[in-house]
């Protein structure tokens, strides 16, 4: 149990250690988590625009050399 603690120390201080990000992230948890409840909450789906506009990840070719990565 004792290390269970420990543990759970380490990670807070690591949190700790970077906090820009961590807000960036609970911020967007917050906002998918309130999305999603809005959606149940009204049972319709949010409209979009333009759909036109997203673009899927399959669809963009990524072309890189070795030296541009490095």
């Amino acid at each position: 149990m004792h290390s269970i603690w420990q543990d759970i120390r380490i990670a807070f201080r690591m949190l700790a250690n970077a906090p820009g990000i961590n807000i960036t992230a609970i911020l967007a948890f917050g906002l998918g988590i309130c999305v999603t409840a809005l959606q149940r909450l009204f049972g319709e789906d949010l409209e979009v625009t333009f759909p036109a506009s997203f673009v899927h990840p399959a669809a963009v070719k990524v072309v890189a050399t070795k030296r541009e990565w490095s």
